[in-house]
């Protein structure tokens, strides 16, 4: 087998680097603009989750908020065109999605699934996903591997969503128009599409699956069980590939990979605890 080399890249003379997440990504990306000496700002919402809100300030962010995503992508774009501000994340109406360096680095997804299974290539990769950067990302990969000589078929790849987004596009809606819906599945929420993410699909032959809140939690802890232990929109690829396996979508011994997308440990539950049961050690 080849070997497989993701590409480096490398920043410098950048005035601020300004994205618009506010949960992993943020402190992630705080971290390590602290390696390079970059200023870092982070513009969110008012209601940031106070534990991304505490790691991202003991980081040393600066955090900023709007009160609508409509405002937070003017006000960064405007400090890119006045204060050369680098953007990590998308700023544009309709969205295109993230930067594109950033969106070039999840290619390695793609290579890392190639070189973790030998020769059997996935048939389908169930991603979590909003505007898909991930999605896309994992897609241009395997075309990359394709054109290499790597690989001779894409696998076809299934993007998860909380609720119809994607899944009507597919069948004809404007992809510049908002998809309002509700869940608890914070990380792949939201009310827009790019297009990156409808090109993926389509030239991958592949499908977008909305799920329900009250199974993905039951397939969280199905997975947890199996040491598993997965944020709700991680665990969504699992519930999205129980659908299409019943469905006969996904044929059965089909070779699937599902992208977690990120533990649970920052996830507080929305629920009231029991007591724990105080025990005591026997006399000795």
């Amino acid at each position: 087998m080849k070997k497989v080399i993701p590409a480096v890249i490398v920043l410098v003379a950048i005035a601020a680097v300004a994205f618009m997440y506010f949960n992993k990504t943020a402190v992630e990306w705080k971290a390590a603009m602290d390696q390079a000496g970059l200023r870092c700002v982070i513009v969110t919402s008012p209601s940031i989750d106070p534990l991304w809100r505490h790691a991202i300030e003991m980081y040393g962010g600066e955090l900023l908020a709007t009160e609508s995503t409509g405002e937070r992508w003017r006000y960064v774009a405007h400090k890119v065109r006045v204060e050369g501000w680098f953007p990590v994340t998308n700023f544009i109406d309709p969205p295109v999605g993230s930067n594109c360096w950033g969106v070039d680095g999840y290619k390695t997804v793609a290579f890392e699934l190639f070189e973790q299974a030998g020769p059997i290539v996935p048939d389908f990769v169930v991603v979590p996903s909003t505007r898909g950067d991930l999605l896309w990302g994992i897609y241009d990969g395997f075309q990359c591997l394709r054109e290499g000589g790597h690989i001779r078929t894409l696998p076809r790849l299934v993007a998860v969503e909380p609720y119809a987004r994607l899944a009507h596009v597919m069948k004809g809606a404007d992809y510049r128009r908002a998809f309002p819906g509700s869940t608890t599945l914070v990380s792949i929420s939201g009310t827009t599409v790019a297009w990156q993410a409808v090109e993926a699909l389509r030239s991958s032959d592949g499908c977008a699956v909305p799920v329900k809140d009250r199974n993905v939690s039951s397939d969280r802890k199905e997975l947890a069980l199996q040491g598993i232990y997965l944020e709700l929109s991680g665990a969504a690829a699992l519930t999205a590939v129980r659908m299409l396996r019943r469905s006969g979508w996904i044929p059965e011994g089909a070779h699937v990979a599902m992208v977690g997308t990120a533990s649970a440990f920052h996830e507080m539950p929305d629920r009231s605890w029991q007591p724990i049961e105080i025990v005591k050690a026997p006399a000795a």
